[in-house]
């Protein structure tokens, strides 16, 4: 499998769960997010994923808007702009902070800072005390799908691996299920 069928069916599969987690989060609580907010959501968490999976860079093009609607959102639902911003902040400085580290110890880069961009959106959007659930649930999945491919194997540490699409799919679940406290 070429790495571009590879990305297609990743995003594929990724799209679809975060589809039937939306559809399952609408039946269940049918008047939790507006769609006009959620759709476009998931239309921007689907690029983000493909182009990720695709060539391993979160755009700023993508995450930037994103940041700004995320305030946007805020102010437009009266929700505490300072815990959004402290969340943006703590997001990205997180991601920062875990490359740092990183670079330290090994001399090269370990998260890209995409990936705080991305993290500093889901702190915009849904406030700094929903950062630590989104993260366990794009970890815990990325961790999850390294495990099963590689058979349970020790993985490769040499091998990159796309980190935004397990990013988006915690801030996704994140924000249709109330299973955290959002602003």
């Amino acid at each position: 499998m070429t790495d571009s069928e590879r990305a297609r069916v990743q995003t594929v599969a990724l799209a679809g769960a975060l589809l039937l987690i939306g559809l399952a989060a609408q039946i269940l609580y049918p008047f939790y997010r507006p769609i006009w907010a959620t759709a476009p959501l998931f239309a921007v968490f689907v690029a983000l994923i493909w182009y990720d999976f695709r060539h391993m860079i979160l755009p700023d093009a993508f995450t930037f808007p994103l940041i700004a609607a995320g305030l946007g959102w805020t102010i437009w639902s009266g929700s505490s702009l300072p815990v959004a911003i402290a969340g943006g902040v703590i997001g990205y400085l997180l991601v920062r902070m875990i490359n740092l580290v990183w670079q330290a110890r090994s001399g090269m880069d370990g998260m890209g800072l995409g990936d705080g961009k991305l993290l500093a959106a889901a702190g915009t959007w849904l406030g700094a005390f929903a950062l630590p659930t989104t993260i366990l649930i794009g970890s815990g999945t990325a961790l999850l799908l390294v495990v099963v491919s590689g058979g349970g194997r020790a993985p490769n540490r040499s091998k990159r691996i796309a980190f935004g699409p397990f990013i988006a799919l915690g801030f996704w679940t994140c924000w249709v299920l109330p299973i955290v406290p959002v602003i």
